[in-house]
C-alpha cells in the first residue's frame, strides 16, 4: 500500500491555563479589522509524547500508514473533514484506503493539541485548510466555521488588502496563538494577526472553544483513548449516578476568624500533573493547606496523587472532565462533564467535592443550576497570578504579592513548573505581610451553599 506523509506527533505542552471568560458576540463586531503581519504560531513538537507515527513495519520515520489511523480516532475524524482539499493529480487511486477516502493522499500537520481540541492542517498540491476536532463533543470544524458570518464580512476585505490577493480564502488556514489572537495564514506562508480584543466579537461558539483551549494550553486528551473515554454522554444517554455526598467540612484552624484575620486561599487549577507531588511537598514544608480544582481526565490519570492531596488535608474541587466552556454545552454534556469528574474524585480519594470552578470562569444560570443539583457551589477567584501568561516564576510571584487581598482567592496552576517554583517565596512573603492561609471552604464557610457563586468570602 502506498504510504502518506503524516506529521503525526502531538504536542502535549503543559502550557498555561487562562481561566478568563471568552468574550463577545456577533453584535459586538467592530466596523473593521486591523490585521498585522506576524509569524505563524508554533506547530506541535514532533518529539513530544502523545501520538507517535508508526508504520506497518514498526518503523517511526514520521509517516503513518492509513490503515493505522483506526488507532487514532480523532486524527481520522479530522482527516475526513479535509475532503475539500483535492487529491494530488498524480495520486494512485488504488493506493487510497477505502475507509479513509481522499484523506489518504493529504498531508496532515498537527497545529494544535491542547486540552480537548486537536487542530490539523491538511495540505495537498491543490490547497490547504485547517480542521479542528473537539474531543469533549465529537464535533469537527473547518477553520471558516470558527468565525461568524459578521466576522467573515469584516475580516475578508482586510485580509485581501493586507495580502494583496483578493482571490485568497482568508479562512483556509485559521489558527490562534497563546495570547488569544486570531492568526490567518496565507498560502504563500505569510501570516496575519488580529489582536485578541478585536477577535472576541468575531468568533462563533466553536471558535471560542478552540481559542479557549489553545490559549489555556494543558495536556491534550483524546488522541489514543477510546471514544467512550473521551466524549461525554450525550443528552439522550443515561448520565452517571450522582456522586456520594461530600465529606464533612473540615473546621478552620483553631483561632482563625477570617472576618478578622487576613485570610487567603491558594487554589490550583488543571491538575493533578507530574509536578503536583512537588507542590504537595512545598505545602507540607510550609504547613499550608490549599484547594485543588482538578480536571477529571487528569484525576483518572493520576489517582494516587489525588489520594495524596486528600490525605494531606487539602480541599478537593471540581474543574470538569475536559476543561470545556460549560456555557456552550448541552444540558446533558454539561452534567456529564461535572458528574464524571466528581465521581472520579470519589473513586480516587473517597470524598466528593463541594466546589466547582467552571473553565475560563464561564458561568451562567444553567451552570449554577447544574452545580446546585450536584451539591456544589461555584467558586471563581479575585486574585489572578496570570502564571499562564508570564510563564515565569518571578513574574508569578510578583503578581500574587502585589494583588493579594484579605479574604482573597488566588488562582494558580499546578501544571506549570514555574508556578511551583514560585510558591515557596509567595508563601513566605505573604506570611510576612500577615496573611493566614486557608482552604476555600474554610474561607467561605456556611455561605458556600450548592448553586451559589463566589469570588471571595460572601
Amino acid at each position: 500500500m502506498r504510504r502518506s506523509r503524516w506529521v503525526a506527533a502531538l504536542a502535549v505542552p503543559l502550557l498555561l491555563a487562562a481561566c478568563t471568560a471568552p468574550g463577545g458576540s456577533d453584535s459586538d463586531a467592530q466596523a473593521g479589522a486591523s490585521l498585522a503581519p506576524t509569524d505563524p504560531p508554533v506547530t506541535a513538537d514532533p518529539t513530544a509524547a502523545g501520538l507517535v507515527a508508526v508504520g506497518v513495519d514498526g518503523s517511526s520515520d514520521g509517516t503513518l500508514d492509513t490503515a493505522a489511523l483506526t488507532s487514532f480516532p480523532l486524527l481520522a475524524a479530522s482527516a475526513q473533514r479535509c475532503d475539500g482539499v483535492p487529491v494530488p493529480p498524480d495520486a494512485d487511486p488504488a493506493s487510497v484506503d477505502a475507509a479513509q477516502g481522499d484523506a489518504a493522499s493529504v498531508s496532515i500537520e498537527v497545529v494544535a493539541a491542547d486540552r480537548q481540541v486537536l487542530g490539523v492542517r491538511c495540505e495537498s498540491t491543490a490547497g490547504a485548510r485547517t480542521v479542528y476536532t473537539d474531543a469533549a463533543s465529537g464535533r469537527v470544524w473547518q477553520g471558516g466555521e470558527l468565525v461568524s458570518d459578521a466576522g467573515h464580512a469584516i475580516v475578508s476585505p482586510a485580509f485581501a488588502e493586507a495580502t494583496g490577493d483578493a482571490a485568497a480564502d482568508p479562512f483556509a488556514d485559521v489558527r490562534f496563538d497563546t495570547e488569544g489572537d486570531l492568526v490567518l495564514v496565507h498560502s504563500d506562508g505569510t501570516a496575519w494577526r488580529l489582536q485578541a480584543d478585536e477577535t472576541d466579537a468575531l468568533l462563533t461558539d466553536a471558535g471560542r472553544v478552540v481559542r479557549g483551549s489553545v490559549r489555556s494550553g494543558g495536556a491534550f486528551v483524546g488522541a489514543i483513548a477510546t471514544t467512550a473515554q473521551v466524549v461525554p454522554a450525550p443528552a439522550s444517554a443515561p448520565l452517571p449516578a450522582p456522586p456520594v455526598p461530600p465529606a464533612p467540612v473540615t473546621p478552620p484552624a483553631a483561632g482563625v476568624d477570617c472576618a478578622v484575620a487576613k485570610c487567603l486561599a491558594l487554589t490550583f487549577d488543571d491538575g493533578p500533573g507530574p509536578d503536583t507531588p512537588r507542590l504537595l511537598q512545598v505545602l507540607a514544608d510550609k504547613d499550608v493547606k490549599a484547594t485543588f480544582f482538578m480536571v477529571g481526565s487528569n484525576v483518572s490519570r493520576y489517582p494516587s496523587t489525588v489520594k495524596a492531596i486528600a490525605d494531606a488535608g487539602h480541599e478537593l474541587a471540581n474543574h470538569t472532565w475536559n476543561h470545556p466552556n460549560l456555557t456552550t454545552l448541552s444540558a446533558g454534556d454539561m452534567a456529564s462533564e461535572i458528574q464524571r469528574t466528581s465521581q472520579a474524585i470519589v473513586d480516587a480519594a473517597g470524598q466528593a467535592p463541594d466546589a466547582l470552578r467552571p473553565p475560563y470562569g464561564a458561568v451562567d444560570d444553567a451552570v449554577l443550576a447544574e452545580a446546585g443539583r450536584d451539591g456544589m457551589a461555584v467558586v471563581l477567584w479575585n486574585v489572578d497570578s496570570e502564571d499562564w501568561k508570564s510563564k515565569n516564576a518571578q513574574a508569578t510571584h510578583d503578581r500574587v504579592i502585589t494583588t493579594a487581598k484579605q479574604n482573597g482567592i488566588v488562582l494558580m496552576h499546578d501544571i506549570h513548573s514555574w508556578t511551583i517554583d514560585a510558591v515557596p517565596s509567595i508563601i513566605d512573603d505573604l506570611r510576612a505581610q500577615g496573611y493566614t492561609f486557608v482552604t476555600v471552604e474554610q474561607l467561605l464557610g456556611g455561605s458556600m451553599q450548592p448553586g451559589t457563586k463566589h469570588f471571595s468570602g460572601g
